[in-house]
């Protein structure tokens, strides 16, 4: 009787720590997503801000959070037209993805 107690408390343990484990790898899967969709939206802006302002076309070569305390996304790019010149495009995402700053690397 003891054994299959210990054998159901184990079982129960054993499903619990699973559904725990599952729920946070979902989470963590969504958050990704989410990531990355604002990741999308703050090249859009950086690409249209370049064609609309400067005529020139922004290559975008990555994009990330800027340090913490910001609450803008740093793309970082080139421009297509025979330029080396490398830029740092700030967009702000709690701005609706206004580009805030641009710093030319060279």
């Amino acid at each position: 009787m003891k054994k299959a107690l210990i054998f159901c408390s184990v079982l129960i343990l054993l499903v619990l720590v699973g559904g725990i484990y599952i729920n946070h790898s979902k989470g963590k899967q969504m958050e990704q997503k989410q990531n990355d969709q604002m990741f999308h939206k703050a090249e859009q802006a950086a690409v249209t801000y370049f064609k609309e302002k400067r005529h020139k076309d922004l290559v975008v070569e990555k994009s990330d959070f800027a340090d913490h305390g910001f609450n803008y996304i740093e793309v970082t790019g080139k421009v297509e037209e025979g330029e080396s010149k490398q830029y740092v495009v700030n967009v702000s995402y709690n701005d609706n993805y206004r580009v805030t700053s641009i710093v030319d690397m060279d």
